[in-house]
């Protein structure tokens, strides 16, 4: 690049001189900060197995972690297992999130290592006269012949980058075909929207289907149309049972605390035995039971038991009724039961009517609890006006946020406020330190808090918008975040830094706009290393610290944790939600890739980035998080693997925008070739889609073949690239298919596409048998019996309401109590059933607390 200009007048002072002071203050601070909370983890996680070893008291015994002791490095290589453990335990989408993020740092440390020998260097030493931070990158230099090493790095990087890809890809490919394969109920059932009401009857749609695919039919469940009514009788219904739960808990921790008695949360019976010569006097009694004001505040003081079960047994009278109402309107929305999960994805792909708004969407493998009733019965038009709002509402999201990052960035650039109020220049002036903590921390901070508040606004608009399922919608918001982010973190900062640094030179000298701006466009990265210091350090270590729930976990259990129902609720482990996880990973990628070459300083961080979220997730998957909000069999790690193609194209457009700003023709035509060849190779990616999309009949076959498509690689071309990323579990011995093992994590994990799974087909085969540690230290076995739900019970709109609604109290050993709180509640009449009220797994202990059980998460979870 031709220095035209002396390089000190072409830049800013913002980007010139305090970039370096905000690089090393953002460093330090971010860098203490994480260390800080590191070691407050480490000291933390034995002292809290409630926070930091959740998963563990929701899984059986043989799908739990190694016991960690106190010891950090002991409990390191506990931590650091095998893919097989990692898959079998954990199952394919948590395995399939650590693949990804250890992947990313092994292709971004292959490329950062020699970046760091042989890039750096040069840009240092490139005689552009860039000072601070901005010596380190590729607008330093200014001999042309030195732009080849670039251009031949980039080269390498693309490759590495286009094998990680398919890597990704291949990887996706085994997971989803293996869960889409598994004998699951839900991977059996076929979701058809927009059902004409002439054909809404088991019979016309059994004939289509078998027409196309003779016999293959099982069962048509179509749900019915739930009036308004009776979906608010329901929610009456759940929460008088709620409150009745919570007062008879209050009553009986009130009766053991006075009694100083408890009962054990794991006592097998759930009845007490009636102890005569201990029961409390009836007047000590009356003044035990728990009371409230009805109305609130002004009226007369009731007793709460005695309202609450009246309440719930209107309701449930009530509720009852309205069950009993005849010929209820039909949905639009019908569940195909099929004989073989691949004929369910084999009609999928079938075309029902002439028109699109015909029984055109057909979704396979779906959960009961995975659909989204509020979208079940609206039209078609409905939903596409609908989406077409959200589209635009998105859109306008775009701007105003793009607009307010923007804002922020003006607003915490020091050196221009300096400029334009002189007190406040005067102040930096004499706190130094104080500015470059500020411009190093607040803007990278700032904009990752107004992009946090996204995803939860993307995920409502996607509702609105008619989505079927909370699958979709993960997958929607997913590749919109993603979308959100390259714009208005990405493509906001690249641009307006590079103008803003620029500005007055091009001001000056408008006919060296094309020599300034491919000086100017490298040093946008000095706000990315900033961005990254703050994902890659304080990200990670937040995650594994989990600070909110450590806090508010024991709040919330003292303040609300008054039934058995609660307190397990307050012991749910955390989910984990790919949406805005992987979506966050992908813009880093980008980052990673766009600046590899233009500002190779950026690849420590990313490196430091994925290196710590592997870590983090390798322990969070095993030790924290039970469940996912998406349950999509690696389908995300397919859609992150295309997502690396965005990265990849902007770095050769941008690298090539450079090498044209700077006239140099002939690696600017090789660039062209690269880029030509890297969109073939995401044809070739794009050809994977109907493969993650269904069931590939080779795997229904048991086909398996060698084909390449003609390419031939021997081993001795191929071996050393194995390195690159880690081994496949199928080339350590493991299989892919979803062993017994990972069903029983299912049936201890209620999300969608779980649970009821393999409530049904426990019903229907066997009992789920795990092995319990009682205290003694003996493992027993422990046989949780499966309640038998039918797959027509299951797709059924939950506003309905369930007449077998459970009542699940703490057991009482304090006299014959307990014994006469249940006669209360049935009261003689026939509306509630005595075996409505139980109390797995609840006890209250001398102390009047409430406590649960830590071997039946299967159980209580049901209820």
């Amino acid at each position: 690049m031709n220095d035209t200009s002396p390089s000190n007048s072409t830049l800013s002072p913002t980007v010139m001189d305090i970039s370096f002071g905000n690089f090393q203050a953002a460093l330090l601070f971010n860098g203490l900060l994480a260390i800080g909370l590191l070691l407050g983890f480490l000291i933390a996680r034995a002292r809290f197995p409630a926070t930091y070893a959740s998963r563990v008291f929701a899984v059986p015994q043989a799908l739990q972690p190694h016991s960690l002791g106190f010891g950090v490095f002991s409990a390191i290589s506990k931590v650091l297992v095998s893919d097989k453990e990692l898959l079998d335990k954990c199952g394919v989408d948590a395995f399939a999130a650590i693949f990804h993020v250890r992947t990313m740092a092994v292709l971004f440390a292959s490329i950062g290592l020699p970046a760091a020998l042989v890039l750096i260097p040069i840009n240092v030493t490139g005689g552009n006269g860039l000072q601070g931070i901005n010596l380190l990158t590729l607008g330093n230099v200014a001999d042309e012949k030195k732009l080849w090493a670039h251009f031949l790095f980039a080269l390498y990087a693309i490759i590495l980058t286009l094998y990680a890809i398919f890597r990704i890809i291949n990887e996706s490919v085994r997971l989803r075909v293996s869960y889409r394969t598994d004998s699951l109920f839900s991977n059996k059932v076929m979701m058809v929207r927009d059902v004409p009401p002439e054909w809404r009857n088991e019979a016309e749609i059994t004939e289509i289907f078998n027409r196309a695919c003779e016999n293959c039919v099982e069962e048509v469940i179509i749900p019915r149309v739930i009036p308004f009514t009776q979906g608010l009788v329901s929610k009456e219904h759940l929460a008088a049972r709620n409150k009745l739960e919570a007062a008879v808990s209050v009553f009986f921790s009130k009766i053991s605390r006075h009694s100083h008695q408890g009962t054990a949360a794991d006592s097998e019976s759930d009845s007490a035995v009636d102890k005569p010569n201990e029961v409390i006097a009836d007047e000590a009694v009356l003044k035990l039971r728990p009371k409230h004001r009805s109305p609130i505040i002004t009226g007369k003081k009731v007793d709460s038991i005695t309202e609450y079960s009246k309440a719930m047994r209107d309701a449930q009278r009530e509720l009852s009724l309205l069950h009993s109402v005849p010929d209820l309107e039909r949905m639009s929305t019908v569940f195909v039961v099929f004989r073989e999960p691949f004929q369910a994805h084999l009609m999928s792909r079938s075309i029902v009517y002439n028109t699109p708004w015909v029984m055109g969407q057909k979704f396979p493998s779906v959960a009961a609890d995975d659909v989204i009733w509020a979208n079940a019965n609206t039209t078609y038009f409905h939903r596409e006006w609908r989406f077409l709002s959200t589209k635009l509402i998105t859109f306008g999201m775009i701007i105003f946020w793009g607009a307010i990052v923007a804002a922020t960035l003006t607003f915490t650039d020091l050196a221009n406020l300096g400029k334009s109020i002189p007190a406040f220049q005067t102040f930096l002036n004499n706190n130094p330190q104080f500015s470059k903590l500020i411009g190093g921390v607040l803007p990278p901070v700032v904009v990752a808090v107004l992009i946090s508040l996204v995803p939860p606004i993307l995920r409502l608009l996607s509702v609105f918008g008619g989505s079927p399922l909370r699958t979709y919608t993960e997958q929607e918001v997913f590749s919109q975040f993603f979308s959100f982010q390259l714009i208005n973190v990405f493509a906001v900062n690249v641009i307006g830094s590079s103008i803003l640094a620029s500005f007055n030179a091009i001001k000056d000298n408008p006919s060296s706009i094309l020599d300034i701006l491919a000086k100017s466009i490298p040093q946008s990265a000095n706000f990315f290393i900033q961005y990254l210091l703050v994902q890659g350090l304080l990200a990670p270590s937040l995650e594994i610290v989990q600070a909110a729930r450590l806090i508010t976990g024991p709040i919330i259990l003292y303040l609300f944790g008054k039934s058995p129902r609660s307190v397990l609720k307050s012991r749910q482990p955390p989910s984990f939600s790919y949406a805005e996880s992987v979506a966050t990973h992908g813009l880093t990628v980008t980052i990673g890739l766009v600046f590899c070459i233009l500002s190779p300083m950026v690849l420590v961080f990313v490196v430091l980035y994925f290196s710590l979220y592997t870590m983090v997730y390798t322990y969070q998957m095993q030790y924290v998080y039970l469940a996912v909000k998406s349950t999509g069999g690696g389908k995300f790690l397919y859609t992150a693997a295309n997502h690396m193609y965005v990265g990849l194209f902007i770095m050769e457009f941008m690298i090539l925008a450079i090498f044209l700003l700077s006239k140099n023709l002939t690696i600017s035509g090789l660039m062209v070739l690269i880029v030509a060849v890297t969109i073939w190779s995401f044809s070739q990616a794009q050809q994977f889609q109907s493969i993650i999309d269904t069931i590939p009949v080779s795997s229904v076959a048991g086909k398996t073949t060698q084909y390449s498509g003609g390419i031939l690689l021997s081993d001795k071309m191929t071996r050393w690239v194995k390195y690159l990323v880690p081994s496949r579990p199928e080339e350590e011995g493991v299989s892919l298919v979803q062993s017994g093992a990972e069903i029983q994590t299912a049936a201890n994990t209620p999300v969608s596409g779980s649970a009821p799974d393999v409530v049904l087909a426990a019903a229907a085969e066997t009992s789920v048998h795990v092995d319990i540690e009682h205290d003694g230290g003996e493992k027993m076995p422990e046989k949780h019996a499966a309640k038998e739900v039918s797959a027509s019970a299951m797709y059924t709109d939950p506003s309905m309401g369930d007449l077998d609604l459970k009542v699940w109290i703490p057991q009482c050993g304090v006299g014959n109590v307990y014994r006469e709180i249940v006669n209360e509640i049935v009261a003689g009449t026939d509306t509630i059933s005595e075996s409505q009220i139980v109390s797995v797994g609840a006890g209250v202990d001398a102390k009047g607390n409430v406590g649960i059980s830590n071997g039946k998460y299967a159980e209580m979870s049901a209820l």
